[in-house]
């Protein structure tokens, strides 16, 4: 696994794995005001990279399809993400995405799928431990009112 590290602070820059992605998913309904028991749908998108302290997500760039159906991504942070943290994120996520990320599908349906999939299978994977876990607990109380940040890119 590839990880980036900056000098703002413990944060890292990660690739998303099976290992991280339930951290991504809590922030994500946390960024939207949800319990994490909330099911996920395809805005989520299919998470590339994300921004992490002490194990815990702070945002995430994921690929999707934009309004005129093309493949791009969408960045998600933290409001307490200051100004030189979010602009270097924002630089590592624009490389990936540039790099990769976008050529992984061969078209927008074929990235629609690839979502819907991922979707559904963490929607199955969390209806067995629905905010009984010590760690949503402790993220809880870390994350509090969330809010923060939806930048696109293409």
């Amino acid at each position: 696994m590839e990880n980036s590290r900056n000098n703002l602070g413990n944060y890292q820059v990660k690739e998303v794995t099976v290992s991280n992605i339930r951290s991504i998913k809590f922030f994500y309904n946390q960024f939207l005001g949800r319990n994490n028991g909330y099911a996920l749908d395809e805005s989520f998108g299919l998470p590339f990279t994300s921004l992490e302290k002490d194990g815990h997500c702070f945002g995430f760039a994921s690929l999707i399809v934009d309004d005129k159906s093309n493949i791009s991504y969408q960045i998600i942070l933290a409001k307490e993400i200051d100004l030189g943290l979010k602009q270097y994120f924002e630089n590592i996520s624009k490389i990936k995405y540039d790099r990769s990320q976008s050529n992984l599908f061969k078209d927008a349906k074929h990235l629609e799928s690839g979502i819907k999939r991922t979707v559904n299978w963490l929607n199955l994977n969390s209806t067995a431990n629905i905010n009984t876990s010590t760690y949503s607990i402790k993220q809880k109380k870390q994350y509090g009112e969330q809010g923060g940040i939806v930048l696109k890119g293409s």
